[in-house]
């Protein structure tokens, strides 16, 4: 028996169920722990592919057709393919040719969640597992090989500084989580009722040059109101790591119930699976947060500016330009629709 959470015990189980010659179907191993014989190591044959199985009982399970499907992994509904049991299953499968370590770092990762929410009833239990996959399928869809590049890194220290000054303003967690949209790759980094927020950041002392992706993001007749968040970051031996501030801020979700382990998915989203915290080294101090109003003599592409025919661009802008039409955070929560949560 092997623990569940532990990618060494999750190797070790799949390398005993390893061999030629079998055959197809599936060789499985039940995983020791809180979850015993609800969650097993397994081999999909003749291909050999690495899998988690995971028993339901009390649940209909959904088609094969509305489950997870990433680069390098599938989750498939088995039905009751275990002998002696009476549950339905589900697979996490490694896919051939997917990378080996970063299914086990996924398998790994969805195990813990599951132990730590085995008290759960199994509706809940399913909707979190399914979450959690569809996470790291954000992950590997933006073809990522679990490293972010420094300028992502830093990219996503702004977003979470934006995130804590959200939360220090008294916006709720799980609004705050509601809204960060910028960790699964949307439009923008935080839309609320009636606006949004991108969050560009820099690490340049002089100017403060940004990086716009497509004629949409900088639109503000797409929605009633847009704010751009400038991060200027100071790389500092007295500063944090990106996984420090993590730490620091999984403290603050964990005072509130369910959004720690929110945080945790939207992270993996992000580009950053607990198994590579440990990879970011630079330390970073937060020298400011200001509030560009996205309006007037904002710097911007937008569709209506281009000539007919450029269907997309990606450019660089100086917001150091309208830093003088800087607006107070009170002002970004009101026209967002973000006070009184």
């Amino acid at each position: 028996m092997v623990p569940p959470t532990d990618p060494d015990g999750l190797r070790a189980a799949w390398d005993a169920l390893s061999g030629p010659g079998a055959e197809p179907g599936w060789r499985t191993i039940v995983l020791d722990g809180p979850l015993r014989h609800r969650v097993l190591a397994g081999r999909r044959m003749p291909g050999n592919e690495e899998a988690v199985l995971v028993g339901f009982g009390s649940v209909r399970l959904p088609p094969d057709r509305s489950l997870p499907q990433g680069n390098g992994f599938q989750v498939a509904n088995l039905g009751q393919v275990v002998s002696g049991s009476e549950e339905s299953w589900l697979a996490l499968a490694r896919k051939a040719g997917g990378q080996g370590d970063l299914f086990t770092w996924m398998a790994s990762d969805v195990l813990a969640l599951l132990t730590d929410l085995a008290p759960c009833p199994e509706d809940a239990w399913l909707v979190r597992f399914l979450g959690r996959v569809r996470a790291w399928q954000d992950f590997m869809e933006r073809g990522r090989s679990g490293i972010l590049d420094p300028q992502d890194e830093e990219g996503l220290f702004g977003e979470l500084a934006v995130a804590e000054t959200l939360l220090v303003a008294g916006v709720s967690a799980s609004r705050v989580l509601d809204a960060w949209q910028g960790c699964r790759g949307g439009l923008h980094d935080f839309v609320l009722d009636h606006g949004a927020i991108e969050a560009k950041t820099t690490t340049e002392s002089a100017g403060f040059p940004a990086r716009v992706k497509g004629l949409d993001q900088f639109d503000e007749t797409r929605l009633p109101a847009l704010f751009c968040a400038a991060i200027r970051l100071i790389v500092t031996a007295e500063g944090e790591t990106l996984p420090g501030r993590v730490r620091r801020m999984s403290a603050r979700f964990g005072e509130n119930s369910g959004t720690s382990e929110r945080f945790a998915t939207a992270l993996i989203a992000a580009g950053l699976p607990p198994a590579a915290e440990d990879l970011y080294q630079r330390r970073f101090a937060v020298s400011g947060v200001t509030f560009l109003p996205v309006s007037g003599t904002f710097p911007r592409l937008r569709r209506t500016d281009v000539p007919a025919g450029v269907v997309e661009a990606h450019y660089r802008v100086s917001l150091g330009e309208v830093w003088q039409t800087a607006v107070p955070l009170e002002t970004v929560l009101y026209c967002v629709g973000a006070t009184g949560i």
